[in-house]
């Protein structure tokens, strides 16, 4: 089997910094990725709170931040506000079946009317973009002809650590993240997608293995449901192109089916595995055994797993809670992180656990949320040490081999 690549897919309102910190704390391996941020929302808020990271994050160079655009322009200037902040790989997003950035046709309920003469088709982006694969060749080729990604690769080069030493495991300055199809399954129309924007030298596809469907008004929420998964399909286009480095997205929901993949990847000529939900909804659970899975079962090279004198792996939910616990202060001081960011992100860190119901209605109790001072770190800490009382030591003191 070759050395699988595990990353954690990009969610809205959910990674963000805070998360991410969680997850890194959990495992060492994992490879990060923001929420979707729209370039605009970038150029015209350079201090944008999202552009933040936590503690050791860009020195560990593992964390892809994710674009949302469709002029070149716009995606050069929020990549090199990214950049100043020290983050060097990017993603676009060529997936999103939001009807807020495919300007879907098919919406029933519009909030507002839309205005005339403006070209609302033109300023789709998301899976809208797979119907343009021209229009996304020409913005990647404008991207890695900017001169700020030019200043990143020869950065990456100079520096040349391990980690992106050796072959297969170096993060691309910029990939894409798409679905097999819009509407229905169509390995022609992706086949035709990957070969023209892969023609000007981008090799990093993430796959959704599901259709996005745009003709009915569904949620992305429906949208990662109703399309069923077609992992043969994905397949099929790894074989097509040989050459380039390819990553599975999509009901990979446990650990369990997460090593089945990774079995499997000697037939597919996949490896690389992007999670969700799965780890969303049960962090701890999902990520606790990753680390020791891979160093078991495969010969990693240096460089693999971070190497942040910041975060070491957390044993135990209650050496989480105590980490994060100072994390927090840390963010209300320096960032202004308020109280309610900084809880939501534990809510699943219990999940299946003794009193999990309990602990969630305590996190998610929004009179206590109301009732504090966003910047009071005594009132943070406070809800923190109240929060560990609700938990059985049973559950706080588990280690992560213990875990299974």
């Amino acid at each position: 089997m070759s050395i699988p690549y595990i990353y954690l897919a990009p969610m809205v309102d959910v990674t963000n910094r805070h998360f991410r910190f969680i997850v890194r704390s959990i495992s060492k391996s994992i490879i990060l990725y923001s929420e979707m941020l729209v370039d605009k929302s970038i150029c015209y808020n350079p201090t944008h709170r999202d552009l933040i990271s936590f503690p050791g994050e860009i020195e560990d160079e593992k964390t892809v931040i994710q674009l949302g655009g469709y002029d070149s322009d716009h995606l050069i200037k929020a990549i090199e506000i990214c950049n100043k902040n020290g983050f060097k790989y990017f993603n676009l997003n060529c997936g999103c079946p939001s009807n807020k950035v495919t300007m879907n046709k098919n919406i029933k309920k519009k909030k507002k009317k839309r205005k005339k003469n403006i070209d609302y088709e033109g300023m789709a982006f998301g899976v809208s973009l797979m119907k343009k694969p021209d229009q996304v060749r020409d913005i990647c080729s404008d991207i890695l002809k900017s001169d700020v990604v030019k200043e990143i690769e020869n950065e990456i080069n100079n520096n040349h650590d391990d980690h992106h030493s050796n072959e297969g495991s170096r993060l691309s300055t910029l990939s894409i993240k798409c679905r097999i199809g819009i509407d229905e399954d169509n390995c022609d129309f992706l086949k035709e997608f990957i070969s023209k924007v892969s023609s000007i030298g981008i090799d990093d596809f993430i796959i959704h293995a599901r259709c996005a469907i745009l003709s009915r008004n569904l949620s992305p929420k429906h949208n990662r449901e109703i399309p069923e998964l077609n992992y043969p399909l994905v397949y099929d286009i790894v074989k097509e192109f040989p050459e380039l480095k390819f990553t599975l997205n999509g009901g990979i929901s446990t650990f369990e089916k997460l090593k089945e993949h990774i079995n499997l990847s000697s037939q597919t000529n996949i490896n690389g595995f992007m999670i969700g939900r799965g780890i969303q909804k049960n962090p701890f659970e999902f990520l606790h055994q990753l680390d020791d899975y891979l160093k078991s079962n495969f010969q990693l090279p240096k460089g693999y797993f971070c190497n942040s004198s910041e975060l070491d792996v957390v044993k135990n939910r209650r050496e989480l809670i105590e980490r994060y616990t100072e994390y927090g202060k840390e963010q209300q001081l320096i960032n202004n992180a308020t109280v309610q960011e900084l809880l939501l992100p534990l809510v699943n860190v219990f999940s299946g656990c003794r009193n999990s119901s309990q602990i969630r209605s305590f996190l998610t109790n929004k009179s206590l949320r109301d009732s504090c001072i966003d910047n009071d770190v005594d009132n943070f800490e406070n809800i923190m040490n109240k929060l560990i009382q609700r938990i059985p030591e049973s559950v706080l003191e588990e280690s992560k081999s213990d875990c299974k």
